[in-house]
């Protein structure tokens, strides 16, 4: 069994100055994917990036793994690792291998019932959009996605580490990437849950703008005649006989109703007034 010993980032700066040590250092201070990393000296460095769930926000959480022939290094860079130190300091590791799959079982323990939340978040926002509810639901979408994404892209990141990793043993091994792969294809399905409710979204939007731009239309054909006979006797010309006439007024307006009238019988005939209504794809 291998010594385990867990310090932070900057302890870890302070007391290493080898060439592979400024390799994990530099590593750690970016904002790099999970990654497995193999130095000269046959020292293997893994550095686990992950976006954990905590309430309402997604704190980062990012810690460095470094396996020596005599000890286990674990550095911790950011996100609450109390929890983790706590159960890492009763167990007994003989490689690196053993302690990446510990901490990996430990973050992704209650992932999908976070991904279950997700799913049900963009449901609800779908219900709301079908139901003509006012709501900006681009940034609401959009920010579910991105997370969503995040937790898709960790699991293929962690999967490659597997891969690389061929000291665990073959049990642990195939349980994990089992429950990453279940994990990988969930988080994809709501990813594209999402973009099709997104879809939805805009296309309910859109034929809201082209209802506006129909009504607006019907009523300018409507009183567009009405314009054109208000310009017209507009003019007061002496020739005007209509003008003079005891039942002008009247007559002009029973014409310009009866110009209404048959208009809107031509437009209601044409469906213009019918509610549309949209049939989505079940899913």
């Amino acid at each position: 069994m291998k010594k385990i010993q867990i310090i932070d980032l900057p302890s870890y700066t302070d007391s290493n100055n080898t060439s592979s040590s400024k390799e994990v250092i530099n590593s750690l201070k970016t904002n790099y994917c999970s990654k497995i990393s193999i130095f000269d000296d046959k020292s293997v460095f893994i550095r686990l990036k992950a976006e954990r769930k905590d309430a309402n926000t997604i704190p980062l959480f990012v810690v460095g793994i470094i396996e020596n022939k005599e000890d286990i290094t674990i550095i911790k860079v950011s996100g609450d690792f109390s929890l983790l130190e706590n159960k890492l300091s009763t167990q007994s590791f003989s490689s690196i291998s053993e302690v990446f799959a510990f901490i990996l079982f430990s973050l992704i323990n209650n992932d999908s019932d976070f991904l279950s939340l997700m799913e049900k978040e963009a449901e609800k926002i779908e219900e709301k959009i079908l139901e003509g509810t006012d709501i900006n639901f681009f940034p609401l979408l959009t920010k579910r996605k991105r997370i969503v994404s995040k937790f898709e892209a960790f699991y293929l990141d962690t999967l490659t580490i597997l891969d690389e990793l061929e000291e665990i043993d073959e049990k642990t091994s195939r349980s994990l990437k089992q429950k990453l792969s279940r994990l990988e294809v969930y988080a994809n399905r709501i990813s594209q849950i999402i973009s099709e409710i997104r879809s939805e979204g805009e296309s309910l939007q859109l034929d809201k703008e082209n209802k506006t731009m129909e009504f607006l239309t019907v009523v300018t054909t409507i009183f567009l005649p009405l314009t054109l006979l208000t310009g017209w006797y507009g003019m007061n010309w002496k020739g005007m006989k209509e003008l003079e006439w005891k039942w002008g007024y009247l007559v002009f307006i029973l014409f310009a109703f009866l110009i209404v009238v048959l208009e809107s019988v031509f437009f209601i005939k044409k469906g213009f007034f019918k509610r549309k209504t949209h049939k989505f794809n079940d899913k």
